[in-house]
């Protein structure tokens, strides 16, 4: 997750706008994540990098069911990375 923040970080938005990533993501029959391929970015690429490696690492699926059985699937995942402002200081 470190280097998911060090690259927002890098890369952040103004206060009050996001980035958009959409993922292709690969899941196993245990659910884990085996795969992941950026689709469509308004990030910088190391930012896609680090999010592929953190759904990678951190990402846990249900995995898909045919005839009651888990699969491998395909999936898209589509994240929002925002910024809040900052709130008001107190004077």
């Amino acid at each position: 997750m470190l280097m998911l923040v060090l690259a927002l970080q890098a890369a952040a938005p103004a206060p009050g706008e996001e980035l958009t990533i959409v993922a292709k993501v690969e899941i196993d029959v245990a659910g884990r994540i085996t795969n992941c391929a950026i689709e469509k970015s308004e990030a910088p690429q190391n930012v896609n990098e680090a999010t592929c490696r953190t759904l990678a690492t951190k990402g846990r699926f249900k995995p898909k069911l045919e005839d009651g059985k888990p699969v491998a699937s395909t999936r898209e995942v589509r994240i929002r990375w925002r910024k809040d402002a900052a709130p008001a200081k107190a004077s």
